[in-house]
């Protein structure tokens, strides 16, 4: 008797990680198309960030005619990145180029921001602007 008990507690939590892993969504948020940054500009996506569980994933893409620097931040990281004058002292996820894609598991349910930053010089005001093909925060 007790071994049909066990097989049907196994059962029935094989049962319920199949149901959670069907209702599994995932949100896809994206920049325009050939959305341009200029030298030294940034843009966020979100535009007010996305509250993120804990356990959740979130991966920024991007393909751009340039070098482009990508983070991801959590709410508290973004606001001092933003005050520092975009001298970083801590993210979630980092990569640089043209192309890129960064993938976070998330400790803790927090707001995140994705971020792409054009970090050519500027002098004064005047500098290389990057066309972003495509960007995309996909969280799963």
């Amino acid at each position: 008797m007790k071994r049909i008990y066990l097989a049907l507690a196994v059962i029935l939590v094989l049962v319920m990680l199949f149901l959670d892993s069907c209702s599994a969504t995932s949100t896809t948020f994206s920049f325009p198309p050939n959305q341009v940054l200029n030298a030294q500009t940034w843009d966020e996506l979100p535009a007010n960030g996305t509250y993120v569980q804990a356990r959740k994933t979130l991966t920024l893409s991007w393909s751009a005619d340039s070098g482009l620097v990508g983070y991801i931040f959590t709410e508290n990281q973004y606001n001092n990145w933003k005050q520092s004058l975009e001298t970083v002292a801590t993210y979630e996820g980092y990569q640089s180029g043209s192309q890129g894609s960064i993938t976070v598991t998330i400790q803790n349910s927090d707001t995140y921001y994705a971020v792409l930053y054009n970090h050519a010089l500027s002098i004064l005001g005047i500098g290389p602007a990057v066309k972003v093909y495509q960007a995309t925060l996909i969280e799963r």
